[in-house]
């Protein structure tokens, strides 16, 4: 991919060995590939932005930092398209990647068609080049979803210290979803199946390999079908403990019992579902303090006169008894 290098280092981590493994080329075979695929690198990176920033102007506020005109932004509906705009960030981000990606590639299969594909079928090698390249973008698109939902969130709760967000946290809808895969895991993870598949039957079919080769080759796909499903799966579900060790120590922080706006909610929606719970909740605890608080203030203020009628019944008794004393020493004079 173009932006993930955590992506880009698991890809080349898997690309050279499957290069090796597949093709086995020269090494200025190897080194014309890296060349090839470096420079479209450096050419598109560019043209990535520029056409992500036209076709999605709405991200200008936050990506690829945030934007001071975010400060300017103080309705609550436009804070609430905001977020909206953020949340949906990580899915527009991660398939215009895909999109340029495949056509980044394309110099590099090129040349790869062109070297190898007369030493094979070229449908074998054609299957064999794009199953090894789709298969990292299977991986890729995964974690790069997950590196973005933790920037994008690491934003809004940026946002949140600076200009108080806590309503727009408050009102906006959450989706609570229940599913054991979110639809960029079911997607990834369905796909490096696919492509498993794919590779196997492209195997089977090469007829020009022995087959202590192709034994290798399989066992090589399925330990890195087996490594990346893995990896998906792991890097969603630890950003979700992640969120919710963080729930557990902002609340039990000194800083909250001082700050109590409540958390930024995440662009992951199990996280900010849990977040948007505890905000609610410390809401509703709020109004409970405030509500005995006033219920003690009026009790204290209806007392105070009670006591100040009882103190002034004592003294008029407490006085009554001389001054009747007093009278009657008058009357006697």
């Amino acid at each position: 991919m173009l932006t993930n290098h955590h992506a880009n280092v698991a890809m080349i981590l898997f690309l050279v060995p499957a290069i090796i493994l597949f093709f086995s080329p020269s090494i200025w075979e190897f080194i014309g590939v890296f060349v090839i695929d470096t420079l479209a690198f450096i050419i598109f990176k560019p043209i990535d932005l520029k056409l992500f920033r036209h076709f999605h102007p709405e991200a200008s506020l936050f990506f690829p930092g945030l934007s001071p005109d975010i400060a300017k932004i103080e309705t609550l509906e436009a804070r609430r398209k905001v977020y909206n705009d953020m949340k949906e960030f990580p899915a527009k981000r991660s398939r215009s990647l895909i999109y340029v990606s495949l056509v980044k590639i394309i110099p590099a299969i090129s040349f790869m068609m062109f070297m190898w594909g007369g030493e094979e079928h070229y449908l074998i090698t054609a299957v064999k080049i794009l199953g090894i390249c789709c298969f990292t973008f299977s991986y890729s698109i995964s974690t790069t979803y997950v590196a973005y939902q933790n920037a994008v969130s690491q934003m809004l709760q940026e946002i949140h210290e600076k200009y108080d967000w806590s309503e727009v946290f408050r009102s906006v809808p959450v989706e609570h979803k229940t599913q054991a895969l979110s639809r960029p895991e079911f997607f990834s993870v369905s796909a490096i199946f696919v492509l498993t598949v794919c590779m196997f039957s492209a195997i089977t079919f090469n007829r020009l390999v022995s087959p202590w080769v192709s034994l290798v080759q399989i066992i090589y796909i399925l330990v890195a079908s087996a490594y990346f499903s893995y990896q998906i799966l792991v890097t969603t579900r630890l950003q979700v403990m992640r969120g919710i060790d963080n729930i557990v120590a902002h609340f039990n922080s000194s800083e909250q019992q001082m700050n109590p706006r409540g958390l930024a909610l995440s662009v992951n929606q199990t996280l900010a579902f849990y977040q948007q719970t505890m905000n609610n909740l410390l809401e509703k605890n709020l109004t409970s303090e405030r509500e005995i608080v006033r219920w003690i203030d009026q009790l204290a203020e209806n007392n105070r006169y009670t006591d100040l009628g009882k103190i002034s019944g004592l003294l008029i008794h407490d006085l009554i008894n001389p001054l009747n004393i007093m009278t009657a020493w008058i009357y006697r004079l």
